[in-house]
This record gives C-alpha cells, sequence and structure tokens, in this order.
C-alpha cells in the first residue's frame, strides 16, 4: 500500500503541515527537522502525489528549458546540471529543442506557458530583444544571451563571450602567430557568437595585428559546419603561412581539426586551432584541444537557481543579470 504524508508525518513525529512545508519549501523548516522528514521519506519510498500538490499549491512543479541543438554537447551538459538542480527541488524539467530557429521558439514559449509551467529557462535565443522584452506571466531566465532592458519576471545568466575571444586572441599572440581565422558563429541570430567575434577582433588588436591578418567565416554552431568552413579554407592554404583559428566553439573546433587531419596537416604544427567552450570531450579531442571555458555546469546551475530563487519571491528576480568569467585551458593543439 502506498504510504501517504500523514504516515510519513507520523514516523517523523511531526504534523503534516511541517511535511509538506518540508516538500514545498514555501516555509522555513529547521535543518533536524527536514532531516526526521526525508528520513522517514526514504524509509516508506514516500513519493508525493504532484497533482494533488499542483492543486493544493496552484503550481504545475514544471520547468521548461529551450536550448537550440540537444545534440551540441554544450548544450547536452547545461541541461544536465539544469536538471539536477531542479530536480533537487521537486520540479520536473521539459526539454524542446528549438533547432536554432526563432519561430519555432516562439511557438515553444507559447506551448510551455499555456501548458502551465512555472517558469522557463531559454539558452541561446534566437529570437528578437523586443520579443524577448515584452512581459511574460512566468519568470523566464536567458542563458548565454547578452542583457538588454526587460520586465521584472526576467533575467540573464551569461558567460562574458567578449572576453573570451579576447582570451583566444591573446593566446594566439602570444604563441607568435601572425595570420588568423575566426570560425564564428551566427553572428546575426545568435549574440553569444556576435560577442566572440568582437572579442577577438579586439584581442588582436589589441597586440599590434589588423583587420588584413585577419579572415572571418561564419556559420552554426556545429561539427559538420565546422569542417565544411575549413575545408573551404583549406583549399587554397599555404602550410609555410602557419595559420591560427580560432572556432568559437569546441564542436566547431572538432569539425576544424578533422578537416585539418584530412589534408594531412600537423597540428598545430602546421595550423594551430583553439576552440570556446571547454566541453567534457575536449580533453580527447587531438590529444586535447586548447580552448577557453564558458562553463556548461556554472551556466546550468546558475540558470536553475535564478530561476527557482524568482518562484519562491512570486515571480520577481532579486538578481536579473549574472555574468560567468571564462578562462583559458591550454592543451596541444596550440
Amino acid at each position: 500500500m502506498r504510504a501517504t504524508i500523514k504516515d510519513v508525518a507520523k514516523l517523523a513525529g511531526v504534523s503534516t503541515a511541517t511535511v509538506s512545508n518540508v516538500l514545498t519549501e514555501r516555509k522555513a523548516v529547521s535543518t533536524e527537522l527536514k532531516v526526521r522528514v526525508c528520513r522517514a521519506m526514504e524509509q516508506l519510498n514516500y513519493k508525493p502525489n504532484s497533482i494533488a500538490r499542483s492543486l493544493k499549491t496552484n503550481q504545475s512543479y514544471m520547468i521548461g528549458v529551450i536550448v537550440p541543438d540537444i545534440l551540441n554537447p554544450f548544450f547536452a551538459e547545461v541541461l544536465k546540471y539544469i536538471g539536477e538542480e531542479t530536480n533537487r527541488h521537486g520540479y520536473q524539467m521539459v526539454i524542446y529543442d528549438s533547432g536554432e530557429d526563432a519561430e519555432r521558439e516562439r511557438k515553444l514559449l507559447k506551448l510551455l506557458i499555456d501548458n502551465g509551467a512555472d517558469g522557463i529557462i531559454n539558452i541561446t535565443s534566437r529570437m528578437k530583444e523586443e520579443e524577448l522584452s515584452e512581459a511574460f506571466p512566468v519568470p523566464v531566465v536567458l542563458g548565454d544571451r547578452s542583457d538588454f532592458p526587460t520586465p521584472d519576471k526576467t533575467a540573464f545568466v551569461r558567460s562574458d563571450n567578449f572576453a573570451s575571444g579576447k582570451i583566444a586572441a591573446e593566446h594566439l599572440a602570444e604563441k607568435g602567430y601572425k595570420d588568423f581565422v575566426c570560425i564564428a558563429g551566427p553572428v546575426d541570430t545568435a549574440s553569444a557568437a556576435r560577442r566572440r567575434l568582437e572579442g577577438f577582433k579586439s584581442g588582436l588588436k589589441s597586440c599590434g595585428f589588423s583587420e588584413k591578418d585577419l579572415q572571418v567565416f561564419t556559420c552554426s554552431f556545429s561539427f559538420d559546419d565546422g569542417y565544411r568552413v575549413m575545408s573551404r579554407f583549406l583549399d587554397t592554404y599555404d602550410r609555410t603561412s602557419r595559420y591560427a583559428v580560432y572556432a568559437s566553439s569546441d564542436i566547431m573546433a572538432w569539425g576544424v581539426i578533422e578537416a585539418c587531419k584530412s589534408r594531412k596537416l600537423r597540428i598545430p604544427e602546421d595550423i594551430a586551432v583553439i576552440g570556446n567552450d571547454n566541453i567534457w570531450c575536449s580533453r580527447y579531442i587531438a590529444q586535447g584541444l586548447t580552448t577557453v571555458e564558458n562553463s556548461a555546469c556554472e551556466l546550468g546551475r546558475r540558470a536553475a537557481e535564478l530561476l527557482l530563487d524568482a518562484l519562491a519571491e512570486q515571480g520577481i528576480f532579486r538578481q536579473h543579470n549574472t555574468v560567468l568569467e571564462p578562462h583559458l585551458c591550454i592543451r596541444t593543439t596550440t
């Protein structure tokens, strides 16, 4: 027979109201009582009735998360850490893939709101600022998106993408490279891609280089596009020039490296490659990809923490703009 909240309260020696407060976190409960309640729930294998809880609290305990590409390891890591944090607080995460399409993203936002999501985390949104500046009926966290004026129910958590590009440029200059390629992401639709390119240009300028020392290509944040664009560049590549390539995501950098390997180019002897993100597999790409870390773990956790905090404050964010600092991970490709 399934255990009830009364069974938990009886075993823990507390009231049913205390058990409810532990489950919903709507009122403070002492650490001692929390421990007693949690032990009782574990001992009885108690599972809260989510439907009944929703009716009682007028919450769905559902959080919607939208990412542009669920197959990209960076976004998969972000989802992992959002899920860990939301699950720990009794929320269910519903995941949607927008396919890097603003219109689909727009429809998914509406779908989540119409279906009663308590809050939404939207990672690397492709929608326009004026659309995202509108007041949403639920709290929304925009992840890895440059901030702009928004209502109280919208907040930002992002890496300093300008600093990421600048760090990459300065590292390559310090290593003695003179000619550069930037394979940027979709700069017209993704602010992260645009800011990384701007930072890379700024970093080169501060090191004494000009626009003529840099070739820029734009494409999607994907392995296939990294491979395709790099292959096109290598069609006329003179290995004596010894270029350095900044791919503004690690998944693109992986494609870049495979394109170089297909032409029998040695890395970094014939051409250097630096990525951006430090996804989990970067340490294994080409025996270790040099990259700029924008922590997926921190992005996911902070996005979840911001949203959960807002949900506890009637949907209002106390902090509207959280910036995560990048750092350089030097490995073998530069």
